[in-house]
């Protein structure tokens, strides 16, 4: 991907503020909803579609888990994504630190 392609097709910074306003005000109005959401990673192109809003162009960018994004496919639906479960299995594992406590950065 070009830069002009990433400028042109990439989430604004106003995309990603509105996707923070919104989660904040649902939080306000269900704090059993902010709960659910606690620890969660969430992602702004799918918040988007949950709650409609779009970025300064009146566009709402793709979300890197859909199978059009994924596969380049540009006829399967913008609806279909990888589910979490899959992307867990395909995240790279990260090691464990050793049992003495040692970090592998001691100073």
């Amino acid at each position: 991907m070009t830069p002009d392609s990433l400028a042109k097709e990439g989430e604004t910074p106003l995309y990603s503020g509105r996707a923070v306003a919104a989660l904040a005000d649902d939080a306000r109005s269900s704090p059993t909803r902010l709960d659910a959401l606690s620890g969660t990673i969430q992602w702004t192109a799918e918040l988007a579609q949950v709650y409609d809003f779009t970025d300064e162009r009146g566009r709402q960018p793709l979300s890197s888990r859909t199978l059009r994004s994924v596969t380049g496919l540009s006829f399967l639906p913008a609806s279909w994504v990888v589910p979490w479960a899959v992307l867990r299995l395909l995240s790279p594992r990260y090691p464990s630190p050793d049992a003495s406590g040692a970090s592998d950065r001691e100073l």
